[in-house]
């Protein structure tokens, strides 16, 4: 869980098998901000590296972003945040203190 997005914490079903993880650098995430994401399409930041994965999964709707918490326990599962809107500069700070992901499928 310390390298690689676990395919669960995504908010949608069955993504295990078809999920490609890229590692965008901080230019990469300020072209992703200013151009947007496709549906199919998350930026994932984690945010803890402990027994506990935290991860902000960052989408882009009708020209908004959202973000929803996710915590993934390696015994209790999953558990996530319903979604808030999350302005461009808070995800540009997640770019720089934690692990980023571009997440497709």
């Amino acid at each position: 869980m310390d390298s690689l997005v676990p395919p669960a914490v995504l908010p949608i079903d069955g993504v295990g098998t078809q999920l490609t993880t890229e590692t965008p650098t901080r230019s990469d995430i300020d072209d992703l901000l200013e151009t947007g994401l496709e549906r199919r399409e998350w930026l994932v930041f984690k945010q803890a590296s402990t027994f506990v994965g935290e991860f902000a999964i960052v989408s882009y709707v009708d020209d908004d972003w959202w973000v929803t918490i996710a915590t993934a326990h390696p015994i209790l599962g999953i558990d996530r945040t319903p979604p808030k809107q999350v302005s461009r500069d808070t995800i540009r700070s997640w770019g720089i203190d934690h692990d980023a992901y571009l997440c497709q499928l």
